[in-house]
């Protein structure tokens, strides 16, 4: 049944997404082009001609380059937008009476939604990344790609110990992105206690459980700090890489603490207070 659950969860979203990373990759490759100009060269004498040919290309560029950018924030948004809704309106509101029928509990109701939009939103962020991939490439001709994985494959080989903290890098942000999106799962379900103004109630809660984190976060920093080698550790984390693994290490046991937290927040309200009236 789960895997019944994240397949639904993902037909539904990859519907909607499959045509917004299209269209991102698509835009960036026509944006990339205009750059170069060369799809606008004309071989003539008449100095009006080239004249405008150039105007021409420099509105392409700048309408092409607008519409680039405009695409990749409406991709960061589609993604918060579809998070937030596919839980709403899935768990919380008309969809809810069908899927609290189904033989399963709320935990793997909650789960099969936070990985299918984790899912997601890795792949946007992939998507984004090789958007401006395709969007440098045609103007540098792939100079600077290649100085780049030239930089990229003389620094794994001076310091092959880093490429741990760089796996750890990746996992953080994966383990980060969870947390927001049970952040917001967490905040939705407070805010459907109240009868009334939920989404108001749902946002101020984000907020609470932000504030109320970072104060948290703040209270553990100076605690530990007491503690000499680690102290020591975050005073010489630059130089050193052991020191950056340690300190990634514990953050990435902060951000699993947070999911945890915010998933058991949830399912109790599921479980206990759940009202789809």
């Amino acid at each position: 049944m789960f895997g019944k659950l994240i397949k639904y969860e993902m037909k539904s979203m990859l519907k909607v997404f499959s045509i917004a990373w299209g269209a991102i990759l698509v835009v960036a490759l026509i944006s990339g082009l205009s750059m170069t100009n060369d799809i606008f060269v004309i071989s003539a004498n008449d100095t009006a001609v080239n004249s405008m040919s150039g105007q021409i290309a420099g509105m392409v560029e700048m309408i092409s380059t607008m519409l680039y950018i405009g695409l990749a924030v409406a991709l960061v948004a589609l993604t918060m937008v579809f998070v937030i809704s596919r839980f709403g309106k899935g768990l919380l509101g008309d969809e809810g009476y069908l899927m609290f029928t189904l033989p399963t509990t709320p935990r793997k109701l909650i789960t099969a939604k936070g990985v299918s939009a984790t899912i997601i939103m890795i792949i946007s962020a992939v998507v984004g990344a090789l958007s401006m991939v395709v969007f440098i490439l045609p103007s540098t001709e792939g100079v600077e790609l290649k100085a780049m994985f030239s930089f990229i494959s003389e620094a794994v080989s001076r310091y092959p110990q880093a490429i741990p903290m760089v796996i750890e890098g990746i996992v953080l942000a994966i383990l980060a992105a969870v947390n927001f999106i049970y952040h917001i799962y967490a905040s939705i379900a407070i805010g459907h206690l109240s009868s009334k103004h939920r989404v108001l109630f749902s946002v101020i809660a984000f907020i609470g459980i932000s504030v109320v984190f970072e104060i948290l976060a703040g209270l553990a920093v100076t605690v530990l700090r007491e503690f000499e080698w680690l102290e020591n550790i975050l005073n010489n984390t630059v130089n050193d890489l052991q020191g950056v693994t340690i300190v990634f290490g514990m953050v990435c046991l902060a951000e699993i603490a947070g999911i945890v937290i915010f998933h058991i927040i949830t399912e109790y309200i599921l479980n206990k207070k759940l009202n789809l009236l």
